[in-house]
């Protein structure tokens, strides 16, 4: 397994600046050499509480492209909150069925793992955080051990270091004077040709992705229809199959593409608090009470409930809520009550 690790990692730093589509066709087969992999997908986080799966396999079954919110209290949710992976042999998958079904729905996944794709700690007190998900999932229980958790890790730490990568050559040709966004931008520009009122990258996304949603549902028809008259060894079915791999590609690839421009590094906004008001957040993102926290800190609740009205003025949060989901991925985990697994209640 060390031997495959080695090659995967050597494999995937030369796929830098290729295509996301062949990278990750690659990981999900990488990944069903060492362990059963009926459903496979990556997604990645974005700053608004949603995650973009740009692929998503159910068996031989190609799912659309998405864009999602994080459910409260589901397993995005977890990843992010506690930077390591979910194994749904610990909690009896309570987090994996409150996820988004893809792929065959009328089946239920009965094992999976989810390893998150970590960015670096920036060396500056901020915390390594979690801006991925791999995840590979079985019909089957009691297909998967420690072993097959630390190799889907391995894999992600390697898509990590892609990333970053790809992240630092884009600084680089940014410092050259070539901007660093120029085939995202290009992409709007094309769907704002096509209709004047798509002019953001959302707008985009879901233009381009649709229209590469029916062409590839047409393929797969035109597929299926040769494949009952001349068989899968025909040349035209071939052509056919092909034709749907391509259309494929090109969904991951565009959607992959806007997302490097959408996600964007989020600025720590502890670093916009004092120090006082930076433990008030602290002890609002672990749920306090205004007379909690001010029992903690020996101080009346008057002066807490000044506090947390300042700390959601610099923050633009909106309300304690607001505070908290934004202050959560900055603290250090040993600071973190959420820190120690526990399967979530159910939802109401």
């Amino acid at each position: 397994m060390r031997a495959l690790l080695l090659e995967a990692d050597r494999h995937i730093q030369g796929m830098a600046g290729g295509s996301r589509y062949l990278l990750y066709s690659y990981l999900r087969a990488t990944a069903a050499a060492v362990a059963r992999a009926d459903s496979f997908y990556v997604g990645f986080c974005r700053d608004d509480r949603t995650i973009v799966f740009p692929y998503n396999y159910d068996g031989r079954e190609y799912d659309d492209p998405n864009v999602n919110p994080w459910r409260p209290g589901g397993l995005t949710e977890w990843i992010v909150a506690n930077r390591r992976s979910y194994w749904s042999r610990h909690d009896g998958g309570a987090l994996l069925h409150r996820g988004r079904a893809f792929g065959d729905s009328g089946r239920r996944s009965a094992e999976a793992i989810a390893s998150p794709i970590l960015a670096r700690a920036d060396g500056r007190g901020r915390p390594a955080r979690v801006v991925g998900i791999l995840s590979l999932l079985s019909y089957e229980n009691g297909v998967y051990a420690e072993e097959t958790v630390r190799f889907l890790e391995c894999l992600a730490g390697s898509v990590a270091t892609l990333l970053e990568r790809e992240q630092e050559d884009r600084e680089r040709r940014r410092g050259f004077g070539q901007p660093g966004d120029a085939a995202a931008a290009a992409v709007v520009a094309a769907a704002a040709a096509t209709s004047p009122l798509l002019t953001t990258l959302s707008d985009a996304a879901d233009s381009i992705g649709g229209r590469l949603s029916a062409l590839r549902r047409q393929a797969e028809a035109v597929r299926a229809a040769l494949a009952l008259a001349a068989g899968e060894g025909d040349d035209l079915y071939a052509a056919a199959d092909a034709l749907c791999r391509e259309c494929e590609r090109a969904q991951t690839d565009t959607i992959d593409l806007l997302l490097r421009t959408m996600v964007r590094p989020q600025p720590n906004p502890l670093a916009l608090l004092t120090a006082k008001e930076q433990e008030v957040a602290a002890l609002i993102a672990r749920g306090l009470s205004n007379r909690a926290i001010a029992e903690r800190l020996f101080v009346s609740e008057t002066t807490v409930k000044t506090h947390c009205s300042s700390i959601i003025r610099k923050l633009d949060a909106g309300g304690r809520s607001g505070v908290a989901q934004m202050v959560r991925p900055f603290l250090d985990a040993d600071r973190r009550d959420v820190a120690t697994f526990s399967p979530p209640s159910e939802e109401a």
